[in-house]
């Protein structure tokens, strides 16, 4: 009786640290962004500088773009309209009906 404790306390144990482990592994950042620093820019040339600049300008505008299209389709949903749900009324009706045949007597 007393294996069996132990060895259901080993066991829980064992779950415990394997759990907190791999959740502090799913919770750590695996992607960091990379910062340049001021005295690095300061160093570059007015090209290399620009170049950069259209860089960032682009990554920006390109969030911003996908953002609007997100929102231009979730605009285009509409509801369904009436003839839709009267379509899929008349298509239970059927199956029902199938399923449960009317008796003529």
């Amino acid at each position: 009786m007393k294996l069996k404790v132990f060895t259901a306390v080993c066991l829980s144990a064992l779950f415990m640290v394997g759990t907190q482990g791999t959740q502090a592994a799913a919770m750590k950042k695996t992607a960091k962004s990379v910062e340049v620093p001021l005295s690095f820019e300061k160093q570059l040339s007015p090209i290399e500088k620009a170049l950069s600049q259209q860089k960032r300008d682009r990554s920006a505008k390109k969030s911003i773009d996908e953002n609007d299209q997100i929102k231009a389709m979730t605009n285009l949903k509409s509801a369904p309209t009436q003839n839709f749900l009267a379509d899929q009324h008349q298509r239970f009706s059927r199956f029902v009906q199938a399923i449960f045949p009317q008796q003529s007597s």
